[in-house]
C-alpha cells in the first residue's frame, strides 16, 4: 500500500482556464465553464483515488478532499 495520506496535508493547485468563452469582460460561457470545472474535479478525484491506493472515490474521501474555485 502507498503512503497514507496525512489528514492535515493541504496543497494549493492553481488552474487558469482561458479562451473566448472565458472572458470576464464579455461574460463566461456557462456551458464551457461548467464542463471545464467538471473535468478538473474528475482529474483531482482520480488522482486522489490513485495516490490513496483505492478503487473508488467515496463519500469519506469527499469529506477529506476540498476543491474550491474562484472566478
Amino acid at each position: 500500500m502507498r503512503n497514507e495520506i496525512d489528514e492535515e496535508l493541504t496543497s494549493n493547485i492553481h488552474f487558469h482556464i482561458s479562451g473566448e468563452g472565458f472572458d470576464p469582460k464579455t461574460g463566461y460561457n456557462l456551458k464551457y465553464l461548467l464542463s471545464s470545472l467538471n473535468s478538473v474535479q474528475n482529474i483531482v478525484e482520480k488522482t486522489y483515488t490513485f495516490v490513496s491506493d483505492k478503487e473508488r472515490f467515496t463519500n469519506a474521501d469527499e469529506d477529506n478532499l476540498k476543491i474550491k474555485g474562484r472566478l
